[in-house]
């Protein structure tokens, strides 16, 4: 498969949860089941919105080849941040998000991925 039919179905995918959350927000209440399971739906959505754009800004800002690895890159670069906004949200619904935290988690985030990055070098 090549890595644009995968792109275009990961957003495909993402449209489709995103819709799906819409759908989920408005028909049911917000108690401790449905938090669990918006945040799964909110990682995902997020994730698979984040592959494809991830991908394609490295694409602009270098000369990708179209090689797995750079498939691999973006997968990792969308889950991450989709992991990053669960933990984000979960806080959020916990009342204990402060700018601070939500920097620093943003900050470790970014230092994450430039050590993974620099040891595939």
């Amino acid at each position: 498969m090549h890595n644009r039919t995968i792109m275009a179905t990961l957003f495909a995918l993402g449209l489709v949860v995103w819709a799906g959350l819409l759908l989920f927000m408005n028909q049911k209440p917000p108690d401790l089941a449905n938090q669990v399971l918006f945040l799964i739906m909110w990682g995902m959505a997020v994730s698979f919105t984040m592959v494809p754009i991830s991908y394609a800004a490295a694409a602009r800002a270098t000369a990708y080849s179209h090689r797995r690895r750079d498939l691999n890159v973006a997968i990792r670069r969308g889950l991450l941040i989709g992991v990053v906004a669960v933990l984000l949200m979960a806080l959020r619904f916990l009342r204990l998000l402060t700018p601070t935290t939500a920097l620093t988690l943003i900050l470790l985030t970014v230092a994450l991925e430039v050590l993974l990055s620099l040891r595939e070098r």
